[in-house]
């Protein structure tokens, strides 16, 4: 397993890498913004960090780029988008795309009020599959081509409200229509070039109304459901209320070490002692801030596997 650093325009991603030493770097990618990325991509190149790119878009009018929805515009707008940051990706031979996979409602979005606004009905789930299935499809085909992984993260059910980081936005749950991981069949990660990225917080926040022990089952088992297809993870977890949302905290706060932590750290050991010995995994953690101490936390977390 390689253990890599989450960085974007925001910060001093050049202090962080060259504190943090990884062995690759997830970029939070905008694609309305593709060309604001030439220094940190130089950066990486010159220091020669491998990359791969988390992929975050809108259309002109701020809707959400959304390859599910049975909305042929919206459908074909959003693909110029992933085959847009693809090129890119090929060009700066980025290891993967990482993608969200929407989703069953049209929202808009401001990521700098960090503000979603459905404005859609949801539409039927088996539609929106099926939809989802033939754009991913082609997607996986022409980063096939160009040499790039397709990879699909595990959603939660809802988003967090605004503002998207502290503690205040996730206990307002909106639903954006994101295609959870319950809705993610095995059959889709065989398709050609489509891989599985396991945000272990997003795949936790699946369920809601249930207790903490059921979560912690699910998450093993949909873990282990999916590990032959499993190409990256996000190190997250949860805290009460488990209602849908995700919770970015640290590996460094005492909250992980306990029983309203799921997964805590004796779990979180036992879900990475299952990918520790695959060279084909990569992990890394999305914490609010410090993102070196937690990458140095990730690194014990492994030795101690």
């Amino acid at each position: 397993m390689q253990l890599g650093i989450k960085t974007g325009l925001k910060g001093d991603y050049q202090a962080e890498i060259t504190q943090a030493k990884p062995d690759f770097v997830e970029v939070w990618f905008n694609a309305g913004k593709a060309d604001h990325y030439q220094d940190l991509f130089g950066y990486l190149k010159r220091q020669k960090v491998p990359f791969g790119l988390h992929f975050w878009g809108a259309l002109p009018d701020q809707t959400l780029a959304n390859l599910a929805y049975p909305d042929r515009m919206i459908n074909h707008e959003s693909f110029k988008l992933y085959r847009l940051t693809l090129e890119i990706a090929a060009r700066h031979r980025c290891l993967y795309l990482n993608l969200h996979p929407a989703g069953y409602r049209l929202t808009r979005v401001d990521f700098q009020k960090e503000e979603f606004k459905p404005f859609s009905k949801p539409a039927a789930k088996k539609i929106c599959l099926i939809n989802f299935i033939h754009h991913l499809s082609s997607l996986g085909e022409l980063g096939q081509k160009l040499g790039v992984q397709i990879l699909v993260e595990s959603a939660p059910k809802y988003a967090n409200g605004t503002p998207w980081t502290g503690p205040a936005g996730r206990l307002q749950p909106v639903y954006i229509g994101e295609i959870p991981v319950t809705d993610l069949a095995l059959d889709l990660f065989n398709l050609p070039n489509i891989y599985f990225a396991n945000d272990f917080g997003h795949t936790a926040s699946a369920l809601t109304n249930v207790s903490r022990t059921q979560i912690s089952d699910f998450l093993i088992t949909t873990t282990r459901k999916f590990f032959d297809h499993t190409r990256l993870l996000h190190i997250g977890y949860l805290l009460p209320p488990y209602i849908g949302t995700d919770y970015h905290g640290s590996l460094l706060y005492q909250e992980f070490s306990t029983d309203a932590a799921v997964p805590n750290k004796s779990e979180m050991i036992k879900l990475l002692k299952l990918f520790v010995k695959r060279a084909d995994v990569l992990a890394l953690v999305e914490p609010e801030s410090n993102h070196v101490g937690n990458f140095q936390a990730l690194n014990q977390l492994v030795l101690a596997c």
